[in-house]
């Protein structure tokens, strides 16, 4: 899957990726967005939110699907290779 392809509706349905709902939105949780998505989302920023891992309550970073639109749009207007680049050096440019 692209990342411009990417709704609010395929990641909650995507069996991979565990979401919750808080305060009326919903949020993904991060290391499962990454791994989805080749690191695409190291660099923004989330909230630690309850999630139900093997019958435990843990907190986990997640990110609002508006955070995850964001970031979606700041690397459409960067070429291939430099998000490739940006992604295996962990580089944020939005933190100069």
């Amino acid at each position: 899957m692209n990342l411009q392809d990417i709704t609010e509706d395929i990641l909650l349905k995507e069996p991979n990726v565990r979401s919750v709902d808080f305060e009326h939105e919903w949020y993904f949780v991060a290391s499962d967005m990454n791994k989805r998505f080749m690191g695409a989302f190291n660099n923004v920023p989330g909230l630690p939110l309850p999630i139900l891992v093997n019958g435990n309550r843990e907190l986990l970073k997640c990110i609002s699907f508006h955070d995850i639109q964001q970031q979606i749009n700041f690397l459409a207007g960067k070429s291939d290779f430099e998000r490739h680049i940006n992604t295996a050096l962990n580089f944020n440019p939005k933190k100069k």
